[in-house]
């Protein structure tokens, strides 16, 4: 049996994690990369289509499964504890099945991409995705939950 503080103390970990804030932060942290990948790949659609169809088939191999984990995680059904870790579980499965799965369907459906750029979009925008939320959780999260 768990102690009053105990259970309390989840109580307030789940209230963190599903409160707007958190949900809000997750999302603005895509924001960018998402606007910088499609001017970036439709610029280099009007210069080279194989160049531009791979910047845009990397970053879309990158936004699939975080949108994904978005859906499942901050879903408004996480209110227990279980819930919320089971939500994290799956949210992360997926977005390993949903990576692997999109790569392939990239490399079968265009042959001509290249894939040293759709694996290195893929990176930079991983890089970028979690450095801005490293940057936004120290601004914003250091002012409200502190």
């Amino acid at each position: 049996m768990t102690s009053y503080n105990s259970t309390r103390s989840y109580i307030q970990l789940i209230n963190i994690f599903m409160t707007n804030n958190y949900r809000y932060l997750y999302f603005n942290a895509l924001k960018f990369p998402t606007i910088f990948l499609f001017v970036i790949s439709f610029y280099f659609i009007l210069i080279d289509i194989h160049t531009g169809l791979s910047i845009l088939s990397g970053g879309l191999i990158f936004l699939g499964p975080h949108l994904w984990f978005y859906k499942v995680f901050f879903s408004r059904r996480n209110i227990t504890m279980k819930k919320v870790v089971s939500a994290l579980y799956k949210g992360t499965a997926g977005k390993y099945i949903l990576a692997a799965v999109l790569f392939m369907g990239t490399f079968i459906l265009f042959p001509s991409v290249d894939p040293y750029l759709i694996l290195g979009v893929f990176i930079m925008m991983n890089v970028v995705q979690l450095t801005l939320s490293l940057i936004m959780s120290k601004v914003i999260g250091s002012q409200n939950y502190e």
